[in-house]
C-alpha cells in the first residue's frame, strides 16, 4: 500500500508540481508553443490562399458530393457552413472571404496572446472544419496542428497560469506517438533494408526545391540501411532516452535533426516545423532571458528541461 501511495504522490508531483521554477519554465515553454504554432498555422494557411476556393469550396476540384461521402453527419466542415449560410442568402464567395478573415484574425490574436485560449478554440474549430471537409488533402501536419491547438485551449499561459500539466501531457503524447511510429517501422522489413528511405527520396513530388542528386548513393546501399535503422532507434526509444536526463539533450537534438532532414530532402516544411516546435516546447529548458549572464559561455546555455 505504501508503495502505491508513493508512486501516486510521484505522479501527482510530475503533473502538478506547483513550485515557482516549474511554473515559470512551463509558462515560457507553452508561450513559445503558442506563438510558434500560431505562426506556422498562419503561414500554412497563407500558402494556400490563391487555391483556397478550389480546394475547400463547394465547387472545388473535388466535388462536394464526393467529399461528403467520407464525412460523418455530425462533423463541422467548411462546405457545410457555406451551404448553411446560402439558405440565408449569403453567397459562397462572401462566406469564403469572411472565413479567411476570421482565420487570420484568430491566428494573429493567438500569436500576440490576445485572449489566447479563446483564439486557440476559434482557430481549432476553423482549422478542423477545413481539414475534415476535404480529408483527401489532409496529412500529418494537419492532425498535429489540431492537437496543438487543442492543448493551447487547455493551457493557461496568462500571468499567474501554471500550464505544467499540459506540458507533461505534451511529453507523454510525443513519447507514445514516437514509440508506436518506431514500432510500426520495426515490424516491417522495408525500414530494415533501407527500401523505405530509397523510395521516399525518389518520389516525384519530393526533393523539388533543392533537387539533390542521390543517384550516386545507389553504390552505397548501406547508407539507406543506416538511415532506416537510425530512424527506428530514434523513434522507438524516444520516450526512454528523452526522459533520461543524461541522454535528453542528445535525443532532442537527434529528433530535431531528423525532422530538419525531412524538411530539406522531402520538402515537408510545415510538418517538420510543427514537430520541431512540439519537441522544443515539451523538452527544451526555456530559461528566463533576464537571468542569463552577459557574455555567457557554452556551459551557461540553457540545459534541457527536467
Amino acid at each position: 500500500m505504501k508503495f502505491v501511495q508513493e508512486k501516486y504522490a510521484a505522479l501527482v508531483r510530475f503533473f502538478f508540481a506547483d513550485d515557482a521554477g516549474s511554473r515559470s519554465e512551463s509558462l515560457r515553454a507553452l508561450r513559445f508553443f503558442r506563438r510558434a504554432v500560431g505562426a506556422i498555422v498562419l503561414l500554412h494557411f497563407f500558402a494556400i490562399r490563391r487555391d483556397f476556393a478550389d480546394l475547400f469550396g463547394t465547387n472545388g476540384i473535388i466535388p462536394w458530393d464526393v467529399a461528403n461521402l467520407y464525412v460523418a453527419d455530425f462533423q463541422l466542415t467548411l462546405p457545410r457552413i457555406i451551404v448553411f449560410l446560402e439558405t440565408f442568402g449569403i453567397a459562397a464567395p462572401t462566406t469564403l472571404v469572411c472565413f479567411q478573415a476570421a482565420f487570420y484574425a484568430a491566428g494573429i490574436s493567438l500569436v500576440l496572446g490576445i485572449w489566447p485560449r479563446v483564439s486557440a478554440l476559434v482557430l481549432l474549430l476553423l482549422q478542423v472544419s477545413v481539414v475534415s471537409g476535404i480529408g483527401f488533402l489532409a496529412y500529418g501536419v494537419d492532425f498535429f496542428t489540431s492537437m496543438a491547438l487543442f492543448y493551447l485551449v487547455l493551457a493557461n499561459t496568462g500571468k499567474g497560469g501554471n500550464p505544467l500539466p499540459v506540458r507533461r501531457t505534451l511529453q507523454l503524447h510525443l513519447g507514445i506517438a514516437y514509440f508506436f511510429s518506431g514500432l510500426v517501422k520495426l515490424l516491417g522489413f522495408n525500414w530494415w533494408n533501407g527500401e523505405s528511405i530509397w523510395k521516399a527520396i525518389n518520389l516525384p513530388y519530393v526533393n523539388r526545391d533543392f533537387a539533390f542528386d542521390f543517384t550516386w548513393l545507389a553504390d552505397y546501399p548501406w547508407v539507406f540501411v543506416a538511415i532506416g535503422w537510425a530512424t527506428i532507434v530514434i523513434e522507438l526509444f524516444h520516450p526512454l532516452f528523452i526522459g533520461w536526463k543524461k541522454s535528453r539533450a542528445f535525443w532532442l537534438l537527434a529528433t530535431v535533426g531528423m525532422h530538419f532532414g525531412i524538411a530539406i530532402v522531402l520538402n515537408l516544411y510545415y510538418f517538420s516545423a510543427m514537430m520541431i516546435v512540439w519537441n522544443l516546447a515539451a523538452y527544451h529548458a526555456f530559461a528566463s532571458l533576464g537571468r542569463r549572464p552577459v557574455g555567457h559561455t557554452l556551459e551557461q546555455l540553457p540545459k534541457i528541461a527536467a
